[in-house]
């Protein structure tokens, strides 16, 4: 899935959240954000925040959904605990 920008240039929390809505709706069993999109521009945080609302879209459809691939070692560690 390809993550939505406001006009603002922040990620469209709010529109994700109800394509991801959309998507298992439609049957859909899984989906997965970009590795080396653009994902690869977003803050730490930002990320965090678009897994989080992605895990939350996906517990919702009784799915399961997380990732942590970050270049950065100690960023991958991180984010694998907290999966």
């Amino acid at each position: 899935m390809q993550t939505p920008f406001a006009p603002d240039g922040g990620v469209d929390y709010d529109t994700l959240a109800g394509e991801l809505e959309w998507m298992f709706a439609q049957g859909v069993s899984g989906t997965v954000t970009g590795m080396v999109s653009e994902t690869l521009r977003l803050s730490e945080n930002e990320r965090r925040d678009l897994a989080r609302v992605v895990c939350d879209g996906a517990a919702a459809a009784d799915r399961a959904y997380k990732i942590s691939g970050p270049l950065a070692l100690m960023v991958a560690m991180e984010v694998s605990v907290e999966a």
